[in-house]
C-alpha cells in the first residue's frame, strides 16, 4: 500500500462535519490511530491526507 511510505494527516469527523480529532503519523502506524479514532463514537468517518503537500488521498468508513 503506497500510503504506509507516506506522513499523513489523518482528520476524524462528526455526523455534522465538523472535526472532532486530528494527527500526524507515519503511515506505516496509521492502522493503529484509524482504529482508536473509530472507536470514537463521535468519529463518523474519517479523511487521510498527505502531510507534506495536504492533498486529501482517501476516505475511511467503518466497514
Amino acid at each position: 500500500m503506497a500510503l504506509k511510505s507516506r506522513l499523513l494527516a489523518i482528520h476524524a469527523y462528526d455526523a455534522a462535519e465538523m472535526m472532532t480529532d486530528a494527527e500526524v503519523i507515519e503511515g506505516a502506524q496509521a492502522v493503529a490511530l484509524v482504529e482508536g479514532f473509530l472507536g470514537d463514537p463521535r468519529a463518523a468517518y474519517l479523511h487521510d491526507h498527505n502531510a507534506r503537500r495536504g492533498s486529501f488521498a482517501a476516505p475511511i468508513d467503518r466497514a
